[in-house]
C-alpha cells in the first residue's frame, strides 16, 4: 500500500477533520432530511419496527412469510386462524395443528436440509405425542423401531378419531399425556370393524391401562 495513502488515512484519523476542519461543519439539515432521519429512529423502537411484529421473535413464533417455504415440502403447513403472521404445522401423530418454537422448527429443517443427524427430527405437538409415536428417537438403518405403548391401529384411524375427539381422554379429559385410539369392541371379537370410527375412542395411556385391566375381553392392547 502507496505511504502518501496511509499518510493521509492517519491523517484523517487524527481529528483533523473535527470541528472547524470538517468540510460539513456549520452546514444543517434541510426540514425534510430532518422528518427522515427522525422516522428511521423510530423504526429501532418497539412495535413500529417492522422486524418486531408484535413480539414474535422474543416469543420464539416461527412466522409463516419466513419458514413456510423452507419446510413446506415435508410438511402440512398453513397460517394461523387467529393470526395470519404464524406459521402452523401438522404433528406427525396425532395430525393436531400446532405452533412449533423457531429452534424446534429449525432444527427439523437442519435435518432435512444437511441429512447428517442421528434421527429425522420431527415435529410433535406435545411430549405425549412423543412418547407415544414409535418412530420418536429412533436412528436411520440401525434397530427396528422400539414398541409402542399400545398396539399401533392405522396411523390415519388414529388421527382421525384424536380430531373427532378433539385431541383428549374421553374419560379424564387429559389433552397433554400419551393419546391412544382404542377400540371398543376388541379386534379379535369383530376383526371387520377394526377401522370402524364408530368403535374407536381416544384415551390416555392411564385411563387405557385401567380399560384393559378392567375388561378382560380386551386381549388386544388397542
Amino acid at each position: 500500500m502507496p505511504r502518501n495513502y496511509l499518510k493521509k488515512t492517519s491523517f484523517t484519523y487524527k481529528g483533523n477533520f473535527e470541528g472547524e476542519n470538517n468540510p460539513f461543519y456549520g452546514r444543517k439539515h434541510s426540514s425534510e432530511a430532518k422528518r427522515i432521519i427522525s422516522n428511521k429512529a423510530k423504526l429501532r423502537k418497539g412495535n413500529i419496527n417492522p422486524n418486531y411484529k408484535g413480539g414474535y421473535w422474543k416469543k420464539d413464533i416461527p412466522l409463516y412469510n419466513t419458514y413456510a417455504e423452507r419446510i413446506n415440502y415435508a410438511e402440512d403447513v398453513r397460517r394461523n386462524p387467529k393470526d395470519k403472521n404464524i406459521l402452523q404445522i401438522r404433528c406427525t401423530y396425532c395430525d393436531k395443528w400446532f405452533t412449533p418454537s423457531r429452534k424446534y422448527l429449525s432444527e427439523r429443517i437442519k435435518v432435512l436440509v444437511n441429512g447428517k443427524t442421528r434421527g429425522e427430527g420431527r415435529l410433535y405437538c406435545s411430549n405425549g405425542c412423543k412418547k407415544a409415536c414409535p418412530m420418536f428417537g429412533m436412528r436411520k438403518n440401525t434397530k427396528p423401531n422400539k414398541p409402542a405403548t399400545s398396539r399401533e391401529v392405522q396411523p390415519e384411524l388414529r388421527k382421525l378419531v384424536l380430531k373427532r375427539d378433539n385431541y383428549e381422554c374421553q374419560i379424564c379429559g387429559n389433552t397433554e399425556s400419551e393419546l391412544h385410539c382404542h377400540h371398543i369392541d376388541p379386534v379379535v371379537n369383530n376383526p371387520i370393524e377394526s377401522a370402524d370410527m364408530d368403535n374407536c375412542i381416544t384415551y390416555c395411556k392411564k385411563c387405557h391401562i385401567v380399560i384393559h385391566k378392567e375388561n378382560k375381553n380386551c386381549i388386544n392392547k388397542c
